[in-house]
């Protein structure tokens, strides 16, 4: 079982008490909430067609890229096709990803690629947060996707980085 399949719900202070007595104390357990910028056009959020998110130590990529679904396998940046929730409201939360690590030290970081749907190796939009490996502990990890600059004014975005964490 990998760590991103390990799906912990803690809630306020009950997770250090879950924490500390069911024997959990050597795992860091990070909560990635994930949200869109507001400020990203209507445009370049129908232009996205699937998310994925990648973990690594440091620079080194630990974790394949694993796709954002919902529980309901519904791809977790689907909403974004329209920009708007069940109720025509719009919406900036892509959802939150749970994590663990048996790491005793270090830091853990967090990229979110948001892919266009027409070309699957142009990442449009991104973001990146990390956290400190503290055993015992969950974390909560605000990570906040951003449009990647364009190189070009008359061209597409692309963020300069992105392809180094595609599959």
């Amino acid at each position: 079982m990998t760590s991103l399949q390990r799906v912990v719900c803690l809630i306020g202070s009950a997770a250090a008490l879950l924490l500390s007595a069911g024997g959990c104390t050597d795992y860091t357990y990070f909560n990635v909430d994930i949200t869109i910028d507001p400020t990203i056009s209507d445009q370049t959020r129908r232009e996205v067609g699937s998310c994925r998110i990648y973990v690594l130590e440091g620079s080194r990529q630990i974790e394949p890229g694993h796709e954002l679904t919902k529980l309901d396998g519904v791809p977790a940046c689907k909403s974004y096709t329209t920009g708007t929730d069940d109720y025509g409201n719009p919406t900036y939360e892509v959802g939150t990803m749970d994590y663990s690590s048996a790491r005793s030290s270090g830091t853990i970081n967090f990229v979110v690629n948001m892919i266009e749907v027409n070309s699957p190796n142009a990442v449009t939009v991104q973001g990146s947060a990390g956290a400190n490996v503290a055993p015992g502990q969950v974390i909560t990890v605000p990570l906040k996707a951003k449009t990647c600059p364009r190189t070009d004014p008359a061209g597409p975005t692309a963020c300069p980085d992105a392809t180094q964490y595609l599959d």
